[in-house]
């Protein structure tokens, strides 16, 4: 069994190597153009979690090893793919007729050629990337006029940043540090919306700061997606506290720890995820999909509230039933943090009845509630327009 089947079947089988030695062991551990060895590393960092692909990226920049500045290229690569962008891989090795980019990133009216450095000590030739860029926007490669992102190793990027500063091509390059991508692929993983997605990929783009009109936006973005992170909060639960809250100086929320709802989370997707379905990517902290299938999974947490008719509520947001439309199958997987079995309700039985769902409009968004209750017959969702129930036991795993 190669590496790759091991990790699609049980990831945490490789949780102790380093990313020098999962290279030694993909394939015949030779990291060349188009050998096996690159595509086995590829699939296992598409498998990775966001925290798993930065400390790949450290360990590359720490250890100097053979070839690390390959596998940087790739590891930056994912990250890429992880803000959103369809990802097209450079070359490791130049040739006279290819174009000598790490990578080509291309979103919606945006593509950046990519350049990974581990530092800054070296001068790099601007000119040759730019004619990188040039010729990829020759060839048809891309809709628009690319610009350049150098995505450099260390933060200390003062000799790099003065350099792009003295250059005539500086209005076409953009220089982030990888602990910073690896901050903005983290924000981007725990947002839904498609405009704020839109807005966090365009720090990337050179843009002049006369006006800050998209920095504000972004801002306000931000807020509102935190905001919207209480719609995971049961809202008939939200008045109670606030209730409490009021008459004896308790807590107004009572959050679960993040951390125990992505143990949670995690237990069931690696279950419901078996080799079967192929190997789980994350997409967002909720959307996840597999590659090789793609059967798609959004995923909700629940505590067990303080009331015996709704003991479990759910939000269900227009953005994941967009998401989870482009799968071959597609589930919405509930869980329960005190009760070991989740519940993977078909797209299709969802659909079928959101109309028969309480729903909450908040300005410019809105989201389903998805409550359930429990007889002796077992768990249900209430569907409360039509004083009707959904048993999710034959739904169960």
């Amino acid at each position: 069994m190669s590496l790759l089947e091991l990790a699609e079947d049980d990831l945490s089988a490789f949780e102790s190597y380093n990313i020098q030695q999962i290279v030694g062991i993909c394939g015949d551990g030779r990291l060349l153009d188009g050998s096996d060895c690159s595509a086995q590393l590829r699939r296992y960092l598409s498998l990775q979690s966001n925290e798993k692909l930065a400390e790949y990226a450290n360990f590359c920049l720490d250890s100097a090893f053979n070839k690390s500045g390959l596998v940087l290229q790739d590891i930056i690569n994912e990250i890429g793919r992880r803000l959103g962008y369809g990802v097209t891989d450079g070359r490791y090795s130049g040739t006279s007729n290819a174009i000598g980019f790490d990578g080509l990133w291309k979103g919606t009216n945006a593509a950046l050629i990519v350049e990974v450095k581990t530092s800054d000590a070296y001068r790099i030739n601007l000119d040759n990337i730019i004619r990188y860029a040039r010729r990829v926007d020759e060839e048809g490669l891309v809709d628009v006029e690319p610009s350049v992102l150098l995505v450099v190793g260390r933060q200390d990027t003062g000799d790099m940043e003065a350099q792009v500063r003295g250059s005539r091509h500086a209005w076409q390059i953009r220089l982030v540090s990888i602990e910073s991508l690896t901050k903005l692929m983290s924000v981007r993983s725990d947002i839904s919306e498609a405009t704020f997605i839109g807005k966090v990929r365009q720090i990337l783009l050179p843009f002049e700061y006369t006006r800050v009109d998209h920095i504000i936006d972004l801002v306000f973005e931000t807020q509102r997606e935190v905001e919207e992170k209480i719609t995971d909060i049961d809202p008939v639960e939200d008045e109670i506290s606030v209730a409490n809250d009021v008459s004896s100086g308790g807590n107004k929320w009572d959050f679960t720890p993040t951390a125990e709802i992505d143990e949670k989370r995690n237990q069931l997707l690696s279950r419901f995820y078996n080799s079967d379905k192929g190997g789980v990517r994350r997409v967002t902290r909720a959307q996840y999909l597999s590659d090789s299938s793609n059967v798609r999974v959004a995923c909700s947490i629940s505590k067990r509230y303080s009331r015996d008719h709704q003991p479990y509520w759910y939000a269900f947001h227009p953005s994941w039933l967009a998401f989870l439309s482009e799968g071959s199958e597609a589930f919405f997987v509930l869980g329960c943090m005190d009760r070991m079995e989740g519940y993977a309700i078909p797209l299709s039985e969802i659909k079928a009845n959101l109309d028969n769902l309480n729903r909450t409009e908040k300005k410019d968004r809105h989201y389903w509630h998805i409550a359930l209750s429990e007889d002796d017959e077992g768990l249900f969702v209430n569907l409360p327009r039509i004083g009707g129930k959904l048993y999710i036991q034959p739904f169960a795993f």
